[in-house]
């Protein structure tokens, strides 16, 4: 799961060896549904046991037994055991796999023996994998459904129990890998705080998306990788049943369609319909300091680990080993930033076309984007735009657009010579207004990102413009029958639609704007 992206692709750069997230601070918002038992982390496995453990919002049952962790029949995925600090807690195997998405410590391979015996279909034959993934991170739970938990990780209070921690500072990052996501305390926390959110989308290979109208972070649906270490084979999730990706068709919806992109979810080398695997991932039923792993969860009927539960923080993952690799001081700590750079790191997840079903995003039929989003991350890319330095942020004053002509003003953000032989994947993110946890966000500003190119490899305009977006893309693809010396002379731009003066956000007059973009 960890390799499908080209995991070793951020190794190096300021980080020296792998970009493991080192003592970063990332949010867990989730609780098992249906349980009056709050249970907590199998910290007990090496593989997710590193670095310290902040708080949670409730406190984990202290257990002796398992059914003490097991309010709810014929189900034991809540399990008592014994963790690294000595006590025995009732741990959880979804919020254990979800922290163990985001990274994992020491060696792994994907078809070793698990508890359960061996997986039917193993992702590789005999492959390891080194540390891989953000795994060296302080972990906080703020395991409540609503308003509070998030609050926990962003802003928490004075400690009101033994394991919460006394006015710490917000969470840079946090995943929710469950539904039914209060949407407009969810856009607050990544405007406010500054928070980097990754929601997943859904497994119900439908219309419901769980952060359908999430705009201030990234809603994260799933892809099956049919060849792991193959990405032109990997497909967005449909593998049985509604275990799939969760998708908006912006028919009728009015907005960029959910998922923004996809993450790693299962593993199906049959394609659609095929006997598929459980993602791989420890254990939580070991003993201290095992590091076994398994296929499967522990409901009284094993079914595989699949789903946007695991991909969604598998990108939050991504994130931050982007900004550990160009440092903490790097405009890169700004989620629009953060969000752009990943998003141009992306290839087709769906065999449908460069970016969706065309080249660009856009408000109009048939140009409309598809079910992958902008597809898979690549960590290679990623690794490329951050050497490169190919991306660009500004707190963007009305002061800086310009005339472009009738109905237009523009901010010119980058200029570069391209061969006819090379592609662009650009990328504008920013975020939508909000005064409180409470009001609905909303679009105070509709901007658009348009590429000018001058010169004889296929000069003109190539322009995303999406209706009610945080988000803008497109890719401008090889000349088609010009010759290689060929060059075109390009400039990114960002622009307002129709022309209009830049609004403010309440007294805020200036809008924060993340852009990047892919040469090659």
């Amino acid at each position: 799961m960890q390799a499908s992206p080209s995991a070793g692709g951020l190794s190096g750069g300021l980080c020296g060896g792998p970009c493991d997230g080192v003592s970063l601070d990332v949010g867990y918002w989730e609780r098992e549904f249906n349980s009056i038992v709050p249970a907590g982390y199998a910290r007990q496995n090496s593989r997710v046991s590193s670095n310290t453990v902040t708080g949670y919002l409730d406190c984990p049952a202290t257990c002796a037994t398992d059914a003490e962790c097991q309010p709810t029949p014929n189900t034991n995925d809540r399990i008592c055991r014994l963790q690294a600090d000595g006590n025995k807690i009732c741990v959880q195997d979804h919020l254990t796999w979800t922290v163990a998405s985001t990274g994992m410590n020491g060696a792994y391979s994907y078809d070793t023996t698990a508890p359960n015996g061996p997986d039917p279909t193993p992702n590789t034959t005999g492959e390891s994998f080194s540390s891989t993934g953000a795994w060296y991170t302080d972990k906080r739970f703020g395991n409540n459904m609503g308003e509070p938990g998030l609050n926990f990780l962003v802003a928490p209070g004075p400690a009101v129990a033994p394991c919460q921690i006394p006015d710490a500072p917000p969470t840079m990052f946090i995943n929710r890998s469950q539904s039914a996501v209060p949407l407009p305390v969810a856009d607050f926390a990544g405007r406010t705080f500054g928070s980097f959110l990754t929601i997943a989308s859904g497994n119900s290979n439908s219309s419901f998306v769980a952060c359908g109208g999430f705009r201030n972070g990234l809603c994260v649906g799933g892809y099956d990788y049919r060849t792991f270490s193959d990405q032109t084979t990997h497909r967005r999730m449909i593998v049985s049943g509604d275990t799939a990706s969760s998708f908006i068709n912006p028919n009728g919806f009015g907005d960029l369609e959910r998922p923004h992109l996809l993450g790693p979810s299962s593993h199906s080398p049959g394609g659609v319909g095929q006997l598929f695997s459980g993602l791989h991932l420890p254990a939580i039923d070991v003993g201290v300091g095992s590091s076994l792993m398994r296929h499967d969860d522990y409901t009284i009927t094993p079914v595989a680990i699949v789903g946007t539960s695991f991909a969604s923080p598998t990108v939050l993952s991504a994130a931050m080993q982007a900004l550990q690799y160009k440092g903490l001081f790097s405009s890169l700590v700004f989620p629009m930033v953060n969000k752009a750079v990943l998003l141009a790191a992306t290839v087709d997840a769906n065999a449908d076309g460069p970016v969706g079903k065309a080249n660009t995003w856009s408000a109009n039929a048939p140009t409309l984007d598809s079910e992958d989003g902008a597809g898979q991350i690549n960590l290679l890319h990623l690794a490329s735009i951050l050497t490169n330095n190919t991306y660009f942020f500004s707190n963007a004053a009305d002061s800086n657009f310009s005339s472009c002509g009738t109905n237009c003003r523009k901010y010119a953000v980058a200029s570069f010579t391209i061969s006819a032989a090379k592609r662009v994947r650009a990328v504008l993110a920013w975020q939508t207004c909000t005064s409180g946890p409470s009001p609905t966000s909303f679009m105070n500003n509709d901007l658009d990102l348009a590429l000018v190119c001058t010169g004889t490899a296929c000069p003109g305009t190539l322009i995303s413009n999406t209706v009610s977006s945080e988000t803008e893309m497109f890719e401008r693809q090889v000349c088609s029958g010009a010759q290689k010396s060929a060059t075109a002379s390009c400039t990114l731009e960002v622009r307002i639609k129709n022309g209009v003066p830049l609004n403010a956000c309440g007294s805020t007059a200036t809008e924060r704007i993340g852009v990047a973009w892919r040469i090659q």
